[in-house]
């Protein structure tokens, strides 16, 4: 903590540093500094990221100005420039990054999401903005989730209540991701969120994202076993609505007060 409150003096810095234990554990990291957090507004900002776009600060404390905002994040790059995410695609039993388009000059999808402020399925912990009355009324990070899917329980838990995760594509940061640990998820880790959120977590997402940016998964795995289940249904659900059409062909009953 002497080190750390040494960089913050040395920089101009205001603020403190707050001491945890040794053993990693980002939820328990980021409740503990939540904790000790004076603002109104939390930042969880990992100590991997270099953010590219100034005055951030503004557009961040105007979206979560809305009651219904639960966080709201911003677009995260590769070292070499690429978009790592766009906010997080969670759905037929996955939850991955968003990224319809490496390059961020583009407009992303169809609805521009590398562009507008948007909703989505979930926000990066690496650099996710609350209000604090809110991050507390949800319960804070769980610790069910230690260093994997804290942030994507959380925003599924805002959602379950009615609250919104927006992105802010305007913000953009570097993110050099897992650095310093390995970034593997264990299997017990992922039977975790898929238990606490099933079915939402087994279907299609609400905001589409699965139409923009395909799922690649080992074919030979659990994922892809479930992709392919959750595939072949929709197929079959399609032709099934293209046959019925065809053999009950009858006039479309469209408008009739107005024709009458």
């Amino acid at each position: 903590a002497a080190w750390a409150n040494t960089v913050l003096q040395n920089f101009g810095l205001d603020g403190f540093s707050v001491n945890d234990d040794a053993e990693f554990h980002f939820a328990r990291k980021c409740n503990l500094g939540a904790t000790r957090a004076t603002g109104d507004i939390l930042i969880f900002l990992n100590d991997d990221v270099q953010l590219l776009t100034n005055g951030w600060i503004g557009d961040v404390v105007s979206l979560l100005s809305e009651a219904d905002v639960a966080s709201v994040g911003g677009m995260l790059l590769n070292t070499d420039g690429t978009v790592q995410s766009c906010g997080d695609r969670v759905g037929q039993g996955s939850a991955d990054h968003y990224v319809p388009d490496p390059i961020p000059s583009n407009v992303g999808d169809p609805m521009q999401r590398y562009v507008a402020d948007h909703e989505t399925c979930s926000i990066t912990g690496a650099f996710l903005c609350c209000k604090k009355s809110i991050f507390w009324r949800l319960g804070g990070f769980s610790l069910t989730f230690p260093n994997s899917y804290q942030d994507v329980d959380f925003c599924l838990r805002a959602q379950a209540e009615k609250l919104r995760c927006l992105i802010a594509p305007r913000i953009r940061l570097l993110h050099f991701e897992s650095s310093s640990r390995d970034p593997t998820v264990d299997e017990a880790t992922l039977w975790s969120l898929r238990t606490f959120h099933s079915p939402k977590i087994h279907e299609l997402d609400q905001f589409q994202l699965w139409r923009y940016q395909k799922i690649q998964v080992p074919i030979l795995s659990i994922s892809g076993l479930r992709r392919l289940r959750s595939n072949v249904y929709q197929k079959v659900r399609l032709h099934i609505k293209k046959f019925i059409r065809y053999v009950w062909r009858k006039p479309r009953n469209r408008f009739p007060q107005v024709i009458r």
